[in-house]
């Protein structure tokens, strides 16, 4: 059955397979079918009127489903079917501002975020009783100025928040946030797009680590404040220096030779550290970042090449836009090396987040399998939740390790 998942997911898959698996027996391949972009519009409209409410929900989210289809879609009974209708992008607005009045909270949720909601829509989303939905308002690029000032006095600091981290925000509405006494929000005008450069500096001295974590992640964080977070007692901090991709050469240098592992896995991510630095890590202890280094499109061919004479394990390098596969004699797949991606992966969605909640719980997954990278966590009786999101991107990367040898 797993394979019919697969297959129906695939967007390589051709139409006239997708037909044929759209009137399959089982619902997670007619929902794998529904949720594909190749599928056929006219079998999106069939599917649309599925038993299954997770079928109906699969065409509510395709980007591809008829606005017919999506216009009745909203009004279906099961809330998840409506859900997905009032995040579609194609959605069209009659239907979204009848969804703004849903009796379920995640539907109004799912509207107030949605980029073709309307002004009237969201102004009367922007008094909703959910934070939740105010939240989502706050974040809409398409809300007006005026109730983005109304929403940053909001009582709710997941509301605040989502308006320090929108990027049309006013530099006005930013300073008065800059001030505000929930680091989460504080947090949001630090990752923020729009802060000033001298709000940003003024950013990169707050007491909380969280919030200069968000200012050394920022591309516009000026070299003087990355100069000074590079020296932050906060190992995250000085990782975010070493990622950002404004960090002068001369600071990817210094970072190099950081007594963090973390850290100097930044710098050998950072497509910018210069090669001399580059060729320092490839000697790194750590098999994190020499990995990391093998991966930077910045590291020059006869390096790698000198790697494969050296190395026992399987490494993907990017090389002038185009992927090479170096094999290296690997017979096998090694758990720890896998879990060096799974690292990677996460340090990735980390770097791209501006959620909190998002980070909080990614760093919680990262934590957990830094703590399982020491133990066969595979073969436990009784697995976590942790192992579980674990195990399915292991498998992931299993499979697309496989197709290196």
């Amino acid at each position: 059955m797993t394979d019919k998942v697969e297959i129906a997911s695939n967007p390589n898959t051709p139409v006239e397979l997708l037909t044929k698996l759209a009137t399959d027996e089982n619902d997670s391949v007619r929902w794998s079918v529904a949720r594909n972009s190749n599928t056929p519009v006219e079998w999106l409209t069939k599917l649309a009127t599925d038993k299954s409410k997770d079928v109906r929900s699969g065409v509510a989210a395709n980007s591809n489903t008829p606005v017919a289809a999506l216009t009745k879609l909203a009004t279906d009974k099961d809330e998840v079917v409506r859900i997905a209708v009032a995040r579609n992008s194609n959605t069209p607005v009659e239907a979204l501002t009848k969804l703004a009045t849903d009796k379920s909270n995640y539907v109004r949720s799912g509207v107030a975020a949605n980029s073709n909601t309307p002004v009237e829509a969201l102004t009367k989303l922007a008094t909703d009783e959910y934070d939740s939905v105010r939240w989502s308002v706050a974040e809409n690029s398409n809300t007006p100025v005026e109730w983005l000032t109304k929403l940053a006095a909001d009582k709710s600091k997941d509301v605040r928040y989502g308006v320090a981290e929108n990027s049309n925000t006013p530099v006005e509405l930013l300073t008065k946030l800059a001030a505000d006494k929930s680091i989460d929000v504080r947090y949001g005008v630090a990752g923020n797009s729009n802060t000033p450069v001298e709000l940003l500096t003024k950013l990169a001295a707050d007491k909380s680590k969280d919030v200069r974590y968000g200012v050394a992640l920022n591309p516009n964080t000026p070299v003087e404040a990355l100069t000074k977070l590079a020296a932050d007692k906060s190992k995250d901090v000085r990782w975010s220096v070493a990622r950002n991709s404004n960090t002068p050469v001369e600071l990817l240098t210094k970072l190099a030779a950081d007594k963090s592992t973390d850290v100097r896995y930044g710098v050998a991510s950072n497509p910018n550290t210069p090669v001399e630095a580059l060729t320092k890590l490839a000697t790194d202890t750590d098999d994190y970042v020499r990995n990391a280094v093998a991966e930077n499109s910045n590291t020059p061919v006869e390096l790698l090449t000198k790697w494969e004479h050296e190395w026992d394990v399987i490494i993907s390098t990017r090389q002038n836009g185009n992927l090479f596969h170096y094999s290296m004699n690997a017979n096998t797949i090694d758990k720890d090396y896998i879990l060096l991606h799974v690292f990677n992966e996460i340090s990735l969605r980390l770097e791209k987040t501006h959620n909190k909640n998002e980070w909080q719980v990614q760093m919680s997954l990262s934590n957990s399998l830094e703590e399982y990278a020491s133990t066969e966590f595979t073969h436990k009786s009784k697995k976590t939740d942790e192992d579980k999101v674990a195990l399915e991107i292991i498998n992931q990367i299993r499979i697309e390790a496989n197709q290196l040898k």
